[in-house]
């Protein structure tokens, strides 16, 4: 396996303080729009989502009568309730206020400029929109959480014992059930109260949050949150158990498929059952099944072995030395996307360290160089993919990276890491470089790209990758 040689220029690393400036970066996506923390807000009641009282209180600020104060409210969107100006002794009085989570904004009267912002969100944004997207894109996109960045991002929080962690794992139990039924997980929320009013399910997305749960009881077995932590993540395992194939003579039998409901043109269909079985979904369950097992779950170790067998049965492709795609109800879909070898690659480690080598060296095809970045692109138009450009990942070069520290290729590991660094702001990682016409992909800071470079850098454990933090210092590449 090649170490790509190191350029003779300027460019370096600082791996002293990557991670810990990464979980500043990270931290900084779940800041309010503006904050001064100069100014404080007294409330005079105790704001509960069922409250819907008189809300008083006081500013301090100078000159308050030139100030308005509004008073927000977030279920599966944000709205502006009701705003008063505050009084010369900066006090304020609401006659009432709505159910939800409770949030102030406090602008200039004369120009309605922000000032700032009180807030106690549930779960981090995923995305810092730029200052010129569309106010469709800022209305739908300002507070919204995709539950896998909380998942990701509260692990890189516990994975270094930060004081924030049990604030996110609060999310995350907030998150389990807010689907509709109890343990689901739905594929994206409201940050600031984990609600949504979607029906769109992904197994995947319910995988990482309880692994996530799962984790906080290996770190944290007697934190505050541990009683609850255990109860949802059981509800989210045993509600996960519906999308299991459980037909013998299916071809898919023993895997779970990848959900349910869809969009289309505009238009949401919940009944839709995405009834296909994605491998990465099938890693992203074997993971959890296997650390359940070892913080106390009854059977999930067993459950563990036989998701496995599954896998290798179905979905390994021996002559190729890689995994599917997934598998269809016509049979396996012979794509080959970058994950599915990278955390292929961290899966199959855990019982054939020879079959996690060949996904290791499967990889190489991914590599590519862009006049941004060097990395990993997540598909490739020769292998499955005819209509995909090619760009540079964080995430995936990321999941990359912690394989090579799973196999001991700590030097690897720190040269991809490295080379990632022309894609990060100040805001954390974007999502990838060179991809113009991908909506899924938005140029963006990213929380769950910036969370991931901090697991590749000091994983603890995650997903059964012990190695230390990277020692690599001042890194040239």
């Amino acid at each position: 396996m090649r170490i790509a040689t190191c350029e003779r220029n300027s460019r370096v690393e600082n791996f002293h303080t990557l991670a810990e400036t990464c979980t500043a970066e990270l931290l900084s996506l779940d800041a309010p729009e503006a904050y001064d923390k100069s100014l404080t807000l007294t409330v005079n009641e105790e704001l509960t989502t069922d409250y819907t009282g008189p809300v008083t209180g006081r500013c301090s600020i100078g000159n308050p009568q030139n100030y308005t104060l509004v008073l927000c409210t977030s279920t599966t969107l944000e709205y502006q309730s009701t705003s008063v100006v505050l009084n010369t002794d900066g006090t304020f009085s609401f006659k009432r206020s709505w159910s939800g989570v409770k949030s102030f904004r406090l602008l200039r009267t004369a120009t309605a400029g922000l000032v700032t912002v009180w807030e106690e969100p549930l779960c981090i944004r995923s995305y810092r929109m730029p200052s010129d997207a569309g106010d469709e894109t800022v209305r739908v996109m300002k507070d919204r959480t995709y539950t896998y960045d909380q998942a990701v991002s509260a692990i890189a929080l516990m994975a270094q014992g930060h004081s924030q962690a049990e604030r996110f794992v609060r999310g995350l139990c907030a998150i389990v059930g807010s689907g509709g039924s109890e343990g689901s997980v739905p594929f994206f929320v409201n940050r600031m109260s984990a609600q949504t009013s979607s029906q769109y399910y992904r197994t995947g997305n319910a995988a990482w949050v309880a692994y996530a749960l799962a984790y906080y009881l290996l770190k944290y077995p007697g934190g505050e949150l541990a009683v609850v932590a255990r109860d949802k993540l059981t509800q989210c395992a045993e509600w996960i158990e519906k999308f299991r194939v459980t037909d013998s003579s299916d071809v898919r039998s023993g895997l779970y498929i990848s959900g349910s409901g869809r969009y289309q043109n505009g238009v949401f269909y919940p009944d839709f059952k995405a009834d296909w079985c994605t491998s990465e979904h099938q890693f992203d369950l074997w993971f959890l099944f296997d650390l359940m097992g070892r913080v106390g779950f009854t059977g999930y170790a067993e459950k563990a072995a036989a998701l496995a067998d599954s896998i290798m049965e179905k979905l390994w492709v021996e002559d190729e030395g890689r995994f599917y795609a997934g598998m269809r109800t016509t049979g396996p879909d012979r794509a080959s996307p970058l994950d599915c070898s990278s955390w292929g690659g961290l899966f199959v480690a855990n019982f054939d360290t020879e079959k996690a080598w060949r996904c290791f060296t499967y990889l190489d095809r991914f590599w590519y160089a862009t006049h941004d970045a060097t990395g990993y692109t997540p598909y490739h138009p020769k292998y499955g993919y005819p209509s995909k450009q090619r760009g540079v990942w964080v995430e995936g070069s990321a999941g990359v990276a912690l394989l090579a520290r799973r196999l001991g290729e700590d030097a690897i590991a720190t040269d991809i890491l490295a080379r990632l660094a022309p894609l990060r702001t100040r805001y954390g990682y974007i999502d990838s470089c060179d991809y113009p016409d991908d909506d899924d992909m938005p140029p963006w800071p990213s929380s769950c790209n910036t969370a991931w470079m901090i697991l590749a850098c000091n994983p603890q454990g995650f997903w059964n990758v012990d190695s230390p933090t990277i020692d690599a210092g001042y890194y040239r590449y």
